[in-house]
């Protein structure tokens, strides 16, 4: 047994005062083994702890905001002991937990719905294609089940969430039904990490083909150009950190993307987005070194049907560390101003600023 996510994330800060915690375990676990005993905060905090069973996840409700004295920001470390099982008994091999920071402003924004597939009105769709609709936020497990989201004409299916990458996922487990047009529905009932919901319900249609995809996506439009050279201040891989790119021929099942099937030099990406409107990864990797980054995309990345990319993707580019990097506008007007990162004159350390005049 393992922790697949938890909420806040490790490091976040700025996380809304009045959110609640969460952490979702990998097979269902004994209730009564989560309690404020095996899961709670430090500094001490009162709250409840409750286990939502459908959705395996521990779920920590803070009876007041998670502000310091004076309302002040503050970091707290979340902690769940081994004495938490699984309900055949099986205990997390070691403790778990990490920290995030908080603001003094609580989360007032209701989740809402960033972009669907099948897309809205999209016609054809492969009979054996799943349904994922991606969130502006993070969404509270517990309340991602049948009773709020619905396919009709109802559809027997398999429905997952996925936290880190914000995504519902809804399998069908059998073959869609041809040329039907299908009506999705999230309701109002799902709520984020701080309890808001959206006003009204969200609906969007889509119609079936007559066939099954029974072909693989492929990949194209890498970034950095594969031969390419790129420059970073040297030993802080920026701007190197955010900028490996993919494109996809067709929709990726975005919980396929992730460090055990994007890696650079054989080591996993830190962090990997899927956009599903452009239908793009960015990549992350979490440490570089100079010389020569070789970037792979396995065949574990998946279509929305179930198939995996023909075979792996691979690609490489030049590192090159430097103390100074200008940004300037192209084209550059009179006028423009660019900025410099790095290249301190009084020896302080890395500064962002601004020239006026010609590039240096």
């Amino acid at each position: 047994m393992r922790v697949e996510y938890a909420f806040p994330q490790s490091g976040d800060f700025q996380v809304a005062a009045n959110t609640r915690i969460y952490v979702t375990f990998s097979q269902p676990v004994d209730p009564a083994t989560v309690n404020a005993n095996t899961f709670f905060l430090s500094p001490a905090t009162p709250g409840t702890v409750t286990y939502n069973s459908g959705s395996r996840t521990a779920i920590f409700r803070p009876s007041a905001p998670l502000v310091g004295p004076g309302g002040a920001a503050t970091t707290y470390t979340v902690t769940v002991t081994t004495g938490v099982q699984s309900e055949d008994g099986t205990s997390l091999p070691s403790e778990f937990s990490w920290s995030f920071s908080t603001q003094p402003w609580p989360d007032i924004t209701p989740p809402g719905v960033h972009a669907l597939e099948p897309r809205e009105s999209e016609t054809t769709v492969p009979l054996n294609r799943s349904v994922q609709v991606f969130f502006s936020e993070p969404l509270d497990p517990s309340t991602v089940n049948s009773g709020t989201f619905r396919i009709d004409p109802q559809v027997a299916g398999v429905l997952a969430y996925d936290g880190a990458r914000k995504v519902l996922t809804f399998r069908p487990l059998e073959n869609l039904a041809v040329g039907t047009t299908y009506t999705v529905t999230v309701t109002a009932g799902v709520t984020d990490t701080a309890g808001n919901s959206p006003s009204l319900d969200s609906a969007w249609q889509f119609t079936t083909g007559d066939a099954r995809d029974e072909e693989g996506p492929t990949a194209h439009r890498f970034y950095p150009y594969d031969g390419s050279t790129i420059e970073a201040l040297r030993g802080e891989c920026a701007p190197f950190r955010a900028v490996i790119s993919a494109s996809f021929s067709e929709p990726i099942d975005a919980t396929t993307l992730d460090g055990s099937t994007v890696l650079v030099n054989g080591h996993p990406v830190e962090m990997v987005e899927y956009n599903p409107l452009l239908r793009t990864l960015d990549g992350r990797p979490g440490s570089c070194t100079e010389g020569t980054q070789g970037v792979r995309i396995t065949t574990g990345v998946k279509d929305l049907a179930g198939n995996p990319l023909p075979s792996e993707v691979s690609w490489s580019f030049q590192l090159k560390w430097v103390d100074k990097i200008v940004i300037c506008p192209s084209p550059r007007e009179p006028g423009d101003d660019c900025f410099t990162m790095g290249g301190d004159p009084g020896g302080g350390g890395c500064f962002i600023g601004l020239l006026s005049g010609p590039a240096r």
